[in-house]
C-alpha cells in the first residue's frame, strides 16, 4: 500500500480620543508637558516584528494598512489613531511588557493586537467624542463592550500569529496601572476591577478556543479531515482572517487528494497549511461517488482560497494552494501562473523553502502533461531543500508509487506519556477540566496531566473518538525507545525507522508513525519539540 507523503504547512487570538484608549490612557501625574519624541532602535524593531506577525495573521489587505510608531511619552501606553492609520506604543509600555519575562512577547502581542482590533472594527469612528462628559455617561457600557471585543478578538489574532496571550492580560493591566499611576476608576471607562474581570473572562474563552484549535490540528495530522470539520466551523464562527480561509482551502485539498488513486496522482504536492492557525470547514455534504466528492471538495477549496486571496494577495501559501487547485483540475495555465507568482513572492521574501515547493508544483505539472525532461529539471531544483519530496517525485517518474518505505518492524510494547495507558484513561471516563459542545453530539475535551495534556474528540453517533496525549514544554520523560525532547530527527529515525508519513509544517515537520500510533513534532532545526500518543475509532472515509 502506498505510504502517503505530503507537505502540510498547517500556516492557532477606546475610543476616539485621537490617541486614547485605556490601553491609551488619559492624563496622569507622569504626563509630560512637551511633545514625545520618536523611539527607534532594538525596542522598536522587536515591537515591529510582533506587529508584522499580527498583520500577516489578520490579512493586511482587509483595510488600508496601519503602521506602528513608538515614542518616549508616558501618557497613553498604546493607542490607535484612525486618521493617520497609526498603532502607537510608548517605550514605557514596551518596558512593562519586557518586565513579564518569558511572556514579554506575548504581552506585546496582547497590547498591539488589542489596538489592531480597535482599528479593524472601526471603534475609533464609533466613539470619536467619547471623552466629552455628556457622551461618556451614554457610552460607558458601549466602551466596556468594545474592550471585551478588543481583548477577545485580539487574543484570537495573537493566537493565530503564534502568541499565547490569555495568561498575560491581567498582569499586563496590573503593571500598567501601577507604572502609569492610574486610579482604580477612570471616568467613562470600566474600572480596573471590571477590566480585570473582563480579562479573566476573555482568558477562559481563549483557552477553550485554543483547545478546539489544537484538536483540529491533531485531527489533520492523523488524516481525520472530515472529523475536523466541526472544529473548524466552530472557530470560523468566532473569527475570520485570511489564514482561516487559506487553511480551509488547504484542508479541502488534502481531503480531495485522499480520493485520488496512486495511478491518477503518483506525485506528492506541497499543500500549504499553518499549524498555528485554525483550519476551517468544508461546508458541503459530500456525495457518495468519489468523483462527485472530489469535485465538491475542489469547489469548496476554490471558494475559501479566493476569500483568502481577497484579504492578502501577496501571501505565498494562498498562491501555491491555488496553483495546486488548478493543477488538480488540469487548468494548466492558471496553475502555472499561480505557482510562478508564489515563487516570485517567495524570492522577494528570501523564502527558499517555499521556492522549492513551487518547483515541486511546476515539476508535477510538467510530469502530468508528459514532459518528463522538464519535470526532472524542476524536481532537481527542489531537491536541495526538499530532498524527500523531490526524491519521491523523481521515483514516481520512473513508475514507482512507493514514495517512502515505512519501517516494517513489529510493534513491541505500548507508548505512554506520564506512565498512562491510553486505554485505561479512555475507559476510566475521566473528569475533563473543560468540555466544549461544538455541534450536535460532537464534543471536545481537555485535561492537563502533570507535564502533559489530553485532548479528546468524541462523537456520540458511533460512538467515535480520537484521543491525543501530548507532552508539554519541559517534559522530562522518554518515549518507549528512549527519545526525549530536544533529540534530533536522525535520532528518531534511528530508533523508530522511516515514518509512515512526513508532514512539513510552517515551523518544522511532523514524523507520523501510524503503526506506533505516535506523532513526533520537530522545530525548524529538526529538534523534537513535543510528541503525541494517539488512539482513534473513527468512521471510514471512503
Amino acid at each position: 500500500m502506498r505510504a502517503l507523503l505530503f507537505i502540510v504547512l498547517l500556516s492557532l487570538p477606546l475610543g476616539a480620543w485621537a490617541q486614547e484608549d485605556i490601553m491609551a490612557f488619559i492624563n496622569n501625574k507622569y504626563a509630560r508637558r512637551f511633545e514625545p519624541q520618536p523611539v527607534e532602535g532594538y525596542k522598536y524593531e522587536i515591537a515591529k516584528q510582533v506587529f508584522q506577525r499580527l498583520l500577516k495573521a489578520n490579512g493586511a489587505n482587509r483595510m488600508p494598512p496601519s503602521k506602528l510608531v513608538m515614542n518616549d511619552g508616558r501618557r497613553y501606553m498604546a493607542w490607535m489613531q484612525a486618521s493617520t492609520r497609526e498603532i502607537g506604543i510608548e517605550e514605557q509600555a514596551y518596558d512593562i511588557c519586557a518586565s513579564l519575562g518569558k511572556d514579554s512577547l506575548n504581552a506585546l502581542a496582547a497590547l498591539l493586537s488589542h489596538e489592531l482590533v480597535h482599528y479593524y472594527e472601526k471603534h475609533n469612528w464609533k466613539r470619536h467624542f467619547v471623552s466629552q462628559d455628556d457622551l461618556a455617561r451614554k457610552t460607558a457600557e458601549q466602551g466596556k463592550a468594545y474592550e471585551e471585543q478588543a481583548d477577545y478578538f485580539g487574543g484570537i489574532l495573537a493566537l493565530s500569529a503564534g502568541f499565547n496571550t490569555y495568561r498575560t492580560l491581567s498582569p499586563l493591566l496590573n503593571h500598567a496601572y501601577e507604572r502609569y499611576g492610574l486610579p482604580e476608576q477612570i471616568k467613562g471607562y470600566p474600572s480596573l476591577s471590571e477590566r480585570l474581570q473582563i480579562s479573566q473572562n476573555t482568558a477562559e474563552r481563549l483557552r477553550g478556543l485554543y483547545q478546539v484549535y489544537q484538536t483540529a490540528n491533531l485531527l489533520v495530522l492523523i488524516g481525520a479531515y472530515e472529523q475536523a470539520v466541526d472544529y473548524y466551523d466552530y472557530i470560523l464562527g468566532e473569527y475570520q482572517g485570511y489564514e482561516l480561509y487559506n487553511n480551509s482551502g488547504a484542508n479541502a485539498l488534502l481531503a480531495a487528494l485522499e480520493l485520488y488513486e496512486p495511478k491518477e496522482m503518483p506525485f506528492v504536492l506541497p499543500v500549504e497549511l499553518d499549524l498555528r492557525s485554525r483550519l476551517a470547514q468544508l461546508g458541503t455534504r459530500l456525495a457518495e461517488e468519489k468523483e462527485a466528492r472530489r469535485r465538491k471538495l475542489l469547489e469548496q477549496a476554490q471558494l475559501w482560497l479566493k476569500s483568502a486571496l481577497s484579504l492578502d494577495e501577496q501571501n505565498t501559501s494562498v498562491q501555491l494552494n491555488l496553483s495546486i487547485l488548478h493543477l488538480l483540475r488540469q487548468e494548466w495555465l492558471d496553475a502555472e501562473y499561480r505557482a510562478k507568482k508564489g515563487k516570485a513572492l517567495a524570492y522577494a521574501d528570501a523564502d527558499s523553502s517555499t521556492v522549492a515547493n513551487a518547483d515541486l508544483i511546476l515539476g508535477t505539472m510538467a510530469a502530468l502533461q508528459g514532459d518528463t525532461a522538464q519535470a526532472v529539471q524542476w524536481f532537481a531544483k527542489a531537491k536541495r531543500l526538499q530532498p524527500a519530496l523531490a526524491a519521491a517525485n523523481l521515483s514516481a517518474l520512473d513508475g514507482s508509487t512507493d514514495v517512502q518505505d515505512a519501517t516494517s518492524e513489529p510493534v513491541k510494547g505500548v507508548e505512554q506519556i506520564e506512565a498512562i495507558l491510553p486505554e485505561d484513561f479512555l475507559f476510566a471516563e475521566p473528569d475533563y477540566q473543560r468540555t466544549i459542545n461544538l455541534a450536535a453530539g460532537i464534543y471536545s475535551g481537555f485535561k492537563p496531566v502533570g507535564q502533559s495534556q489530553v485532548l479528546l474528540h468524541y462523537d456520540e453517533t458511533g460512538p467515535y473518538y480520537a484521543f491525543f496525549h501530548q507532552t508539554q514544554e519541559g517534559y522530562t520523560g522518554q518515549s518507549l525507545k528512549g527519545i526525549q525532547l530536544g533529540d534530533r530527527k536522525t535520532d528518531i529515525v534511528k530508533a523508530y525507522g522511516p515514518p509512515s508519513r512526513l508532514l512539513m509544517l510552517s515551523q518544522g515537520q511532523c514524523l507520523a508513525y501510524d503503526q506506533w500510533q505516535l506523532l513526533f513534532l520537530l522545530d525548524a532545526k529538526e529538534r523534537l519539540e513535543r510528541w503525541v500518543v494517539f488512539r482513534k475509532e473513527l468512521p471510514e472515509q471512503n
